[in-house]
C-alpha cells in the first residue's frame, strides 16, 4: 500500500490534474429510468463525458438480479455515444464489513470473485456491450484481498472515503498490482454539494495527477439536478474522456 505522503510514488501525467466524472447507481432500484435519462441528457448538454458504473446483476429489493432490456438498450445508446461503461460490482447487496462497513467485493471469496467476473463478461457479450475495464467497488469498499481478487482483470479500480479504512489511506494515481488506483475522496465525492462553497478549486487545487468527481445521479434526482447542474456547467469544456488514462494504463500494465 501507498500512503497519501508518498507522492513521488505517484503517477505524473503533467503539470495540470485529468479531471474525470464517474457515475454510480445503474440501474437503481428506487428510482425509475426516465429520471436517469434525464440526469444524462443534462451530461450531455455540457458535452461530459463520464464513466457510469453499472450494476449487472442488481440484487437489491424489488430487483431480482437481472437488468430489464430497455436498461440494456439505454447502456447500447450510450456506448455507441462514446460513454465509458464501468462495472458497479456485481449485486450491489450490502454485507457488513467488521459489522461496521456496507461493503460487496469483500464479502466473497477469491474464488467467488473469479465466478461473478465470469458471469458479467457472459453479460457484457451476450448484450453486445464492451467489457468494462473499470472496476467500481459497491460503496467503496474494498480490501487488499478483493483488490487481489480483481487486479486482473479490471486495469482501474476505484475507491471512496470508506476505502481510506477498508483498503487504507493510498494515494489516487498509485500502482496497486495490475489496476490504477483512482479514488474519490472527501472533496471529490460530494461535488454537487462543495460545489458551491469551494467552487473551481474542486479541481484547480487538486495536489494529485487525477481528480475523480464521483456523482450519484439518484442524490441529484431528488432535487432535479438543481445542485449538480451548475457544477456540470463550470465543468463544460474540462472533463477529460477515460479512454486516455485507459489507453496509457494498458501500456503500462504489470504481467
Amino acid at each position: 500500500m501507498v500512503p497519501l505522503h508518498r507522492s513521488h510514488l505517484r503517477w505524473r501525467v503533467g503539470a495540470h490534474p485529468l479531471v474525470l466524472i464517474r457515475v454510480d447507481d445503474y440501474p437503481r432500484w428506487d428510482r425509475p429510468l426516465e429520471e436517469f435519462l434525464a440526469f444524462d441528457a443534462l451530461l450531455a448538454k455540457y458535452d461530459i463525458p463520464y464513466a457510469l458504473g453499472v450494476t449487472p446483476f442488481l440484487g437489491i429489493e424489488p430487483r431480482k438480479g437481472f437488468l430489464e432490456p430497455e436498461e440494456v438498450h439505454v447502456l447500447q445508446r450510450l456506448s455507441a455515444r462514446s460513454v465509458t461503461i464501468a462495472q458497479h460490482g456485481f449485486t450491489h447487496r450490502p454485507h457488513k464489513w467488521h459489522g461496521r462497513y456496507s461493503v460487496e467485493l469483500p464479502a466473497y471469496s477469491q474464488s467467488e470473485v473469479t465466478e461473478w467476473i465470469g458471469r458479467a463478461d457472459v453479460f457484457w457479450n451476450q448484450w453486445n456491450l464492451p467489457r468494462p475495464e473499470i472496476m467500481i467497488p459497491p460503496f467503496d469498499g474494498i480490501t487488499p484481498e478483493s483488490l487481489v481478487a480483481i487486479s486482473n482483470r479490471y486495469p482501474i479500480v476505484t475507491g471512496g472515503p470508506a476505502s481510506l479504512t477498508t483498503l487504507g489511506p493510498v494515494a489516487p494515481g498509485v500502482r496497486l498490482l495490475h489496476s490504477l488506483y483512482l479514488p474519490s475522496y472527501y472533496a471529490h465525492m460530494y461535488a454537487p454539494s462543495l460545489f458551491a462553497l469551494l467552487g473551481e478549486r474542486l479541481w484547480k487545487e487538486a495536489t494529485g495527477p487525477f481528480v475523480v468527481l464521483t456523482l450519484h445521479w439518484a442524490w441529484e434526482a431528488r432535487d432535479r439536478y438543481a445542485r449538480v447542474e451548475p457544477l456540470l456547467a463550470a465543468l463544460a469544456g474540462r472533463v477529460d474522456p477515460w479512454d486516455r488514462v485507459l489507453g496509457r494504463v494498458e501500456r503500462r500494465a504489470v504481467h
